[in-house]
């Protein structure tokens, strides 16, 4: 399976999750034994072959959380983006263990020194698991389309821009479904027909866009892709 393809059978009752599972780990586990760079650091490190597994883990586990109910939203960019975001939270997850179980590594200096000129910068992650980089991306694209379908339904802007704002904050995790409603005034019946109604216009605006050749296919399926996976039903534990 590809990266994207994984990520987005992670979410439960997928019919291929078992195996994006142990694709997963394979996957992790043959990453983890070469070099990884640090995004924000832009340093390499190797995680000692003794914490290997437990980063893997840990990685798989973070992965689980976060795709309880919908793709992680990096999955909606293409392999490169899914592959990326992997590459990260697992160096992320050496680190940590690292820290906890063999902090002296960390004192001397990294493993390789790889060139600043030329090395490109990733930015932090957010915490539903995008990239700001990958978020910029997938917003500006979802603007796009949310302009398109503001062009077509003028009578119902203030409607569509408030309801638009709202979806792109749960599904970003800066909301959650209890703070919305409270907001809004509305019943959780409500939020959803609303809700479910601003995505008919965005997919119907993709089509338009697409039909106009405003979009490329390739746009318009991660349009598409990103706008059937903001869900309204999110769990209460926190900002997933």
């Amino acid at each position: 399976m590809r990266p994207a393809e994984i990520l987005n059978a992670l979410v439960r009752g997928h019919p291929d999750r078992e195996r994006a599972f142990r694709e997963l780990h394979a996957s992790l586990t043959k990453r983890a034994a070469f070099p990884l760079r640090e995004p924000l650091s832009m340093a390499v490190y190797e995680i000692p072959e003794e914490l290997r597994e437990d980063s893997v883990m840990a990685t798989i586990e973070t992965l689980v959380k976060l795709s309880e109910r919908m793709p992680i939203p990096a999955a909606a960019l293409g392999d490169d983006a899914a592959a990326r975001w992997l590459e990260t939270t697992l160096v992320r997850k050496g680190l940590s263990a690292i820290r906890k179980r063999a902090p002296e590594i960390l004192v001397e200096e990294p493993r390789e020194a790889p060139d600043v000129s030329t090395a490109r910068e990733e930015p932090e992650i957010d915490p539903d698991g995008t990239t700001r980089a990958l978020r910029a991306e997938l917003e500006r694209l979802l603007r796009r389309t949310l302009a398109e379908a503001l062009a077509r339904r003028a009578r119902m802007r203030s409607r569509l821009e408030a309801d638009f704002e709202e979806l792109l904050a749960l599904s970003f995790g800066e909301l959650t479904i209890a703070e919305a409603l409270e907001r809004s005034g509305v019943s959780h019946d409500a939020a959803l027909k609303r809700h479910q109604r601003c995505r008919d216009e965005l997919l119907i605006a993709v089509d338009r866009l697409l039909a106009n050749k405003e979009l490329t296919d390739k746009d318009a399926h991660r349009a598409r892709e990103a706008i059937t996976r903001i869900l309204v039903r999110r769990r209460e534990k926190g900002r997933v």
